[in-house]
């Protein structure tokens, strides 16, 4: 299971928008930067840095757009969201 840890409008969005085009099945957790709760004792357990986005797989957690978008694409091959050649794999990476 998958759990997206995101707040709207901000760069996590970029995890958001990747989750859907993989068509995997997850939950969503917003996390409203603006009422501080980022900085919750419950949220601090899930990403101590207290940022998000972050991705709940199977208990255990991914942070940061580029690992998340990284691990998205391999996971979902077929929906084509990571190059399959290992150099472009690598442009692309450097692009997020």
């Amino acid at each position: 299971m998958l759990t997206l840890y995101f707040s709207p409008g901000a760069c996590s969005m970029a995890s958001h928008i990747g989750i859907e085009e993989s068509g995997a099945d997850y939950v969503e957790k917003p996390v409203y930067l603006l009422k501080g709760e980022q900085n919750t004792e419950e949220y601090r357990r899930i990403n101590p840095r207290g940022k998000v986005p972050a991705l709940g797989v199977d208990g255990r957690i991914i942070t940061e757009n580029t690992a998340i978008l990284s691990y998205l694409g391999r996971q979902f091959p077929r929906a084509n969201l990571m190059p399959a050649d290992p150099v472009e794999e690598a442009r692309c990476i450097a692009a997020l």
